[in-house]
């Protein structure tokens, strides 16, 4: 299988334990933590700005 490096976190996975939009992977530790952020979390800038270079990129 496989390997990439998340582009929010850099770590390395298989594809088949995160997700991939627009090309880009996303592991599954980091879309678990998306998908519970809060606005008034501490990390949640980090995470955005990790979402925003998927569009930037493309």
């Amino acid at each position: 299988m496989m390997r990439h490096s998340c582009v929010i976190c850099g770590g390395c996975s298989e594809l088949a334990t995160g997700l991939v939009i627009r090309g880009y992977y996303i592991c599954s530790c980091c879309e678990e933590t998306i998908i519970n952020l809060r606005l008034d979390d501490p990390a949640y800038e980090i995470y955005r700005s990790g979402l925003k270079r998927i569009w930037r990129w493309a």
